[in-house]
């Protein structure tokens, strides 16, 4: 009898650590807010680069820290969003110039659909990349949302389609969108470049849903 308990509580024990350590290790995208005068920004040629310094140290070297960088933030805030898990996460907090973290779906609870960040990297030789995302409405049924698309100039952006009409709550559609670099690559620089495509519902005009960007060159 003893025995049996003893099994049933090493099993648990066993199943809690790997419930934790999965959970540890599972991405999510924060919104990392930074000093705009941060004394290690001066280090680096580019704010983007700065940027994905942070991410080069709270990852293991075997990683490539531009897949997880998702968006560079200038104008409003000095930041970036990326894909970080929870132990990445508390090293990033312990780094000089970092001011908060916030998780990206806590911070947005207000809009209507989710919204996948993008993240394109094209190689040297790369010129066209297509990415397909999935969004759900989780707000109102009987939605039509519309694009706009805010791309920079070293970057032809396509969309198909570039409505999603919504019948239900919870209800998932699918686009595509291709990605076409007007810039060659040069091998061994990194470059970057951001926009965005915004959803707007056309029933109220309102709820506008921003999918932000990146590229990256290298």
């Amino acid at each position: 009898m003893e025995l049996e308990a003893f099994k049933t509580r090493l099993f648990v024990s066993i199943l809690f650590v790997c419930l934790v350590s999965i959970r540890a290790n599972t991405l999510q995208t924060y919104i990392v807010q930074l000093n705009p005068q941060g004394v290690t920004s001066s280090s680096f040629a580019s704010k983007p680069r700065w940027h994905l310094s942070f991410l080069e140290q709270t990852m293991s070297s075997e990683e490539d820290a531009s897949l997880r960088l998702l968006y560079s933030y200038h104008s409003a805030m000095e930041g970036f969003a990326a894909q970080l898990s929870e132990l990445e996460l508390e090293s990033l907090k312990l780094l000089p110039d970092n001011v908060s973290c916030r998780e990206l779906l806590k911070m947005n609870r207000g809009f209507s659909l989710n919204y996948p960040s993008i993240s394109v990297i094209f190689k040297h030789g790369t010129r066209s990349k297509m990415i397909r995302r999935r969004v759900t409405n989780v707000g109102s049924p009987n939605s039509i949302y519309k694009l706009e698309v805010l791309a920079p100039k070293e970057v032809k952006v396509r969309v198909k389609p570039q409505m999603l009409r919504f019948t239900d709550i919870n209800q998932s559609l699918s686009y595509r969108v291709w990605f076409i670099s007007r810039k060659r690559t040069e091998k061994g620089r990194m470059s970057f470049a951001q926009g965005q495509l915004t959803w707007v519902n056309s029933n109220n005009g309102l709820n506008r849903v921003k999918s932000p960007f990146s590229v990256t060159w290298k």
